[in-house]
């Protein structure tokens, strides 16, 4: 394993980052570092730190609709950075029983049950599906 390469942070474009920012950080302890605007890209967004792991939560101020619908070339990067979406995110907890039935009780969008108590899936804000994982 080489000490050349790490991932330095996922981005992903969401339609408030207020509310996401909010979401990610009541349910998965996500601090909030810092909001910026980026006015030749056409978007603003706020980095969210937990532990060593970034976040870069993206609004873009024209969305392109979300990943994985057809239509317009995302070929420019306000194009590309203003799709909402990836496959998903995996979050690892303490506590996952716990935190499967908060979540439920708060009424976020649950995608499974509990599976071989090991994970669940539900959905964020912006229906992008969110893995949450037993820490091992």
């Amino acid at each position: 394993m080489s000490d050349e390469h790490r991932v330095d942070h996922i981005g992903m474009s969401v339609a408030d980052i207020g509310q996401s920012a909010e979401w990610y950080g009541r349910y998965f302890g996500f601090e909030e570092a810092r909001r910026f605007d980026k006015p030749d890209l056409g978007l603003k967004g706020a980095t969210l730190q937990l532990g060593d792991a970034w976040m870069e939560l993206l609004q873009p101020y024209q969305p392109a609709g979300r990943a994985g619908q057809g239509g317009e070339d995302h070929d420019t990067p306000a194009s590309v950075l203003g799709i909402t979406g990836l496959v998903h995110l995996a979050v690892g907890v303490s506590d996952l029983p716990a935190m499967y039935e908060r979540m439920k009780r708060d009424g976020v969008a649950m995608v499974t049950g509990l599976v071989e108590s090991k994970f669940f899936f539900c959905k964020d804000p912006d229906g992008i599906l969110i893995e949450v994982k037993q820490k091992k």
